[in-house]
């Protein structure tokens, strides 16, 4: 689950890198589709009087008149802008066309451009240290303005601002100074020029008439803080939609493979325990995937090893207990102590064997249900198997019970790293079988051979059938012909699993006695350090 998360993790990192990428891009191109349309709507009346008033200058008195409009409108040649007359063959194509046609104010370049009277010359404005400020931006427009309605203050100022109406675009009114805010009153009232306010969220600017009982209001203006509002929002949105087929293609793939385990889970919760996840329809979950087929095999493991439990422990129990029933009867029918204590015998080997079989049963479930072995320590070879050899040999005394001299010295310094008591349960199962079906002999050999030590059991009984090898590590199976032998037909089967659980194999073939030689690996290690 960690690669799932990492990956997924760096699959987002990267969407909302792009997508940041994205909205400064769509920002950028709706900003700057939309600062020309403002500029030239905000500030095309202050042009239009600028150019006004230099085309009523004579040549001589353009520089004086250009000095004095600086001024006014607060560019300087040192700020790095300023008002510039140029010919209007630098102008482009584009922009001079647009002129010609008819438009009083064009945006080139971050500086608006308009045509003077005698058609050959154009007045350049700007660039605008920061055309947001429209208090600071439109100073000198306000100011042509003003001079504009104090030359005709004796007249009907409802012409002139009419007049300037139609110059700025927007709406010219005189309005009362008390009907403006506190702020704006006190602003004025202490000697200022522009004051810029919000009214109702809109943007004006006021500037005061000559007894500042009134003042002239320009506005609304275009809102330039409304403008980024809808760009923001509307980049946003497309930054959202993208952002959201981005993540959809990313969780696509996950969430089919997360589907492809979810419905392996539903057809083993419907029965079908065989099913397991393909790993390689499922890359990215590749890990839960493993886990799931590791937890499936599990459950179908310890469900059939139930199965099989319960298919056979009725049988198993069924014979000495039908044993122990009967002596239960003949004991009182006894005509002696004698014949009594025989009973009595009879069903305290049913019993042994009950209990033998319960035993049996408990390893087998153990062993079954056991994820891996643990607690393992270094064992002698030699010893082990010593030992082992002697427990066996006194229960089957009809049996000589030997190791081979050469494999008995050579595993002497030889130990094994295993489950002391697992290793010692498989061995003398090995033993006890050998020992149940040998007539006369019964041989340990081990040899060692790239890490592991390969332990063999050989006896000269009738041996086991080359069709039936394999079969007799299945639980409760027991040999046509051997029914009528103590067991339950577990003995191989523990055998193996506690082999397998140690890293080994086990192998049935022929003995060079005759009998069946069953010989079994398990790891080493050469100093008898764990």
């Amino acid at each position: 689950m960690t690669r799932l998360f990492i990956q997924f993790y760096v699959g987002v990192l990267v969407v909302l890198f792009s997508v940041w990428l994205i909205h400064g891009a769509i920002a950028e191109r709706q900003i700057g589709i939309e600062i020309p349309r403002i500029v030239e709507v905000a500030h095309r009346g202050g042009i239009t009087l600028l150019a006004e008033k230099i085309d009523e200058a004579s040549l001589q008195e353009r520089s004086a008149v250009l000095a004095e409009l600086r001024q006014d409108f607060g560019f300087t040649q040192k700020s790095g802008v300023a008002i510039r007359i140029v010919s209007v063959d630098k102008l482009s194509a584009e922009v001079l066309q647009r002129l010609q046609e008819g438009e009083k104010a064009v945006f080139d370049n971050d500086q608006l451009v308009t045509l003077l009277a005698s058609g050959n010359e154009a007045l350049r404005l700007g660039p605008f240290p920061e055309f947001t400020h429209y208090e600071r931006a439109l100073q000198g427009g306000l100011r042509l303005a003003m001079a504009l309605v104090k030359v005709h203050a004796e007249k009907d100022q409802r012409v002139t601002l009419a007049k300037l109406k139609e110059t700025f675009g927007y709406d010219v009114a005189r309005v009362e100074t008390d009907e403006l805010p506190l702020w704006q009153r006190i602003r004025i009232s202490v000697g200022e020029d522009t004051v810029f306010y919000l009214d109702d969220g809109m943007p004006y600017v006021v500037a005061p008439l000559p007894d500042r009982s009134a003042v002239l209001r320009f506005g609304p203006l275009p809102d330039y803080g409304d403008t980024r509002q809808r760009i923001f929002a509307r980049s946003t949105a497309i930054v959202l939609v993208v952002t959201a087929i981005a993540i959809a293609m990313l969780l696509r793939p996950m969430a089919h493979q997360l589907g492809l385990v979810e419905r392996a889970a539903r057809a083993i919760s419907a029965g079908e325990l065989n099913t397991r996840v393909d790993e390689s329809k499922v890359r990215s979950a590749k890990p839960l995937a493993e886990a799931f087929n590791q937890m499936a095999t599990r459950t179908e493991t310890l469900l059939r090893t139930q199965r099989e439990i319960l298919q056979t422990v009725s049988h198993e129990l069924r014979t000495p207990l039908s044993r122990i029933r009967f002596a239960i009867g003949l004991i009182e029918a006894a005509e002696d102590d004698a014949d009594r204590s025989k009973r009595l015998q009879a069903i305290d080997d049913a019993t042994s064997e009950l209990d033998e079989l319960v035993g049996e049963l408990l390893q087998y479930v153990r062993l079954e249900c056991s994820e891996s072995v643990v607690a393992r320590e270094s064992l002698s070879l030699k010893e082990s198997c010593h030992m082992l050899v002697e427990k066996y040999s006194a229960i089957y005394t009809g049996v000589c019970f030997s190791m081979r001299p050469a494999d008995a010295d050579s595993s002497s310094a030889v130990y094994v790293h295993v489950v002391s008591a697992a290793f010692h349960r498989a061995i003398g199962n090995l033993l006890s079988n050998a020992g149940r079906y040998a007539k006369n002999e019964v041989v340990v050999s081990s040899s060692v051979d790239d890490g592991f030590v390969t332990i063999s059991v050989e006896d000269d009984g009738s041996g086991i059938p080359e069709d039936d090898r394999e079969r007799v590590f299945e639980p409760f199976t027991r040999l046509e012909g051997n029914t009528g032998t103590q067991g339950v037909g577990l003995g191989l089967a523990i055998v193996r699993r506690i082999v397998i659980q140690h890293g080994g194999s086990i192998l049935i073939d022929v003995s060079n006695l005759g009998g069946c030689r069953i010989s079994t690996t398990w790891p080493m290690v050469e100093d008898g350090s764990t």
